[in-house]
């Protein structure tokens, strides 16, 4: 088992899920029984996974079956499926996961530093939120998180737990912008940060610009990109809608409307800056 990377210390109770063990084994890998599992669909409607969060595993089509416990994560994999495809599973989507399981809120979004706290970007795959979030580092925002953004309400506003994650850009964004824009490594998380405003990216040159969500909108948006697994559960799936209906009175939620391609970026973001500042 790999060494996971350290948190603060009022995150040390997620820390275990950081830790990964990987157990191989020959090809076929017997499969976990479906039984009254919740599946997983990406946004062209496939079939990428399925979990059962009470018995406290999941698997993801292709790459392992993952178990969870307080102690740490183990992978069981087929030899063929690489390390680093595995690793990045964990951390993109069995830790997410994971931690929403356990009690803790998660939006699928990235997010990027700025004076009052962290911005969260949501937005389904392939919109932008890592190109938004790469766009800001470059304007003096530093990253926060990519993909996975974990919050956790509070009655003095919602704050986001620092988690390891690693920026990257998708093969046009980082065409476009050429050498520089590799992928953005951040192993030693920052401490907590209050979530400041969460962002709604769209894609489509109908309805681009920025605008204020009211609380009525802002609910089901956020709803719409919170990462779900156990939820079924009738406490957990209250106490998930309290969170989010707590988060959605306390944050400034914005619909971002992006148009088709990377040249009026800047454009946008300019607009950005200027409605959170």
């Amino acid at each position: 088992m790999s060494s996971p990377p350290s948190l603060p210390a009022s995150n040390a109770k997620y820390t275990g899920l950081l830790r990964l063990r990987v157990t191989r084994l020959p090809d076929p890998v017997p499969l976990p029984n479906r039984s009254g599992t919740e599946v997983w669909h990406d946004h062209q409607g496939r079939e990428v996974g399925y979990g059962h969060a009470q018995e406290g595993w999941l698997h993801l089509l292709g790459v392992a079956t993952f178990s969870f416990g307080p102690g740490g994560v183990e992978a069981v994999a087929p030899e063929g499926v690489a390390i680093e495809k595995i690793r990045d599973a964990h951390r993109r989507t069995v830790v997410p996961l994971t931690l929403h399981a356990l009690g803790q809120e998660v939006l699928h979004a990235s997010a990027a530093a700025f004076d009052a706290g962290a911005v969260a970007f949501c937005a389904e795959s392939g919109t932008g939120k890592s190109t938004v979030a790469y766009m800001l580092a470059r304007r003096g925002h530093s990253p926060c998180a990519d993909d996975a953004v974990a919050v956790e309400p509070g009655l003095r506003g919602p704050e986001v737990i620092p988690l390891p994650f690693a920026l990257r850009l998708r093969p046009a964004s980082a065409a476009y912008y050429g050498e520089e824009a590799g992928p953005v490594e951040v192993q030693q998380p920052v401490a907590r940060r209050p979530l400041a405003a969460v962002c709604v990216l769209q894609r489509g040159d109908e309805g681009a610009g920025i605008r204020r969500l009211g609380r009525a909108e802002a609910f089901p948006a956020l709803l719409a990109h919170a990462y779900s697994f156990g939820s079924q559960d009738e406490r957990r799936g209250r106490r998930m809608m309290e969170h989010y209906l707590s988060i959605a009175s306390q944050v400034p939620v914005f619909h971002v409307g992006l148009a088709s391609g990377l040249s009026t970026l800047d454009g946008t973001l300019d607009e950005l800056q200027a409605a959170l500042a």
